[in-house]
């Protein structure tokens, strides 16, 4: 047990240095993206046309604490992947009991290449992740103990993401589904603690709302741009689209891993359902559903 918790802490530690020598380095410049949001981060706002403020405060902080250079800007990214990798530590031994299990998914994890892209590349979607990540690992400890306040800390962790990326909110009727799936859990409807965690989370989302009220809805808009509205369908987009959509996630999580995670998405459900494990059930609830989304999505527009 000890040298499993040992090794990952090697592992996060090796991690770590390395991003921190690589973006040290000069090796690679900002990306489009990244100096996109780093612009974002030198006129500091409640939102901006397209995407929600956090990005831009992360690395307006980092930029004002050691100036404006790659490093600084990408400092963040490598912070939250790490802290991440954390997190999938601690959730896989909360629902494995297993420090081995729990070695082995931070492994996986770094191997991922998307996943070792966004530890270094400053854009939405380290601290996305990061706060979805951390909104599981608290509602996995808010009916596991029955604990009022992971309940909120799930809602402080939804409204982050929220201003990280609009894709946060997804995770409503990911846990929804998750607590009617469990016939345990459905007490859990009746409380007032699941609603009062979503709207902490969306009051903390409001400052983005009500920019979007002064600016004619401008974020809106454009996400429904984004999103194919008005867009003229076509046969081609409805072939084409949804492998396309499959093709890049084989590419960006490694056709391995994805295999991997389709079957651990289906054992997590099935053996969910025959154990009665709620920990097991969230697993499917949380990554499933957005996955099928998106890939639905895909044959209508372009994701």
């Amino acid at each position: 047990m000890r040298s499993y918790r040992g090794l990952t802490l090697l592992w996060l530690l090796a991690f770590a240095v390395f991003h921190l020598w690589f973006i040290a380095s000069g090796r690679w410049p900002l990306a489009p993206d990244e100096a996109h949001y780093w612009e974002w981060s030198r006129r500091l706002d409640w939102s901006y046309y397209s995407k929600g403020p956090l990005v831009a405060f992360l690395i307006g902080i980092s930029t004002r604490l050691g100036g404006h250079t790659e490093f600084w800007v990408r400092l963040p990214a490598v912070l939250l992947g790490t802290a991440l990798a954390g997190i999938a530590y601690v959730l896989t031994r909360r629902i494995f009991q297993s420090e081995r299990a729990a070695f082995l998914s931070v492994v996986f994890l770094s191997l991922m290449p998307l996943y070792a892209a966004g530890s270094f590349l400053m854009t939405i979607d380290p601290p996305f992740v990061f706060f979805w990540g951390l909104a599981s690992l608290c509602l996995c400890h808010a009916v596991r103990r029955r604990s009022q306040a992971a309940w909120y800390g799930a809602g402080i962790a939804f409204g982050f993401g929220l201003l990280s990326k609009y894709t946060m909110l997804m995770l409503l009727p990911c846990v929804l589904l998750w607590l009617l799936a469990s016939p345990r859990l459905r007490p859990w409807l009746r409380r007032r603690e699941p609603y009062e965690a979503a709207c902490l989370g969306l009051l903390i989302f409001s400052p983005v709302v009500v920019w979007n009220i002064r600016h004619s809805w401008l974020s809106g808009r454009h996400v429904l741009v984004q999103a194919g509205s008005g867009s003229r369908w076509t046969i081609g987009s409805s072939l084409f689209g949804g492998p396309e959509f499959l093709g890049t996630q084989l590419g960006v999580v490694s056709p391995f891993l994805f295999v991997l995670m389709l079957l651990a998405v289906t054992w997590a459900w099935q053996e969910g359902l025959r154990q009665s494990r709620d920990d097991l059930l969230l697993l499917a609830c949380f990554s499933a559903p957005v996955f099928l989304f998106f890939q639905v999505w895909s044959f209508a527009t372009k994701v």
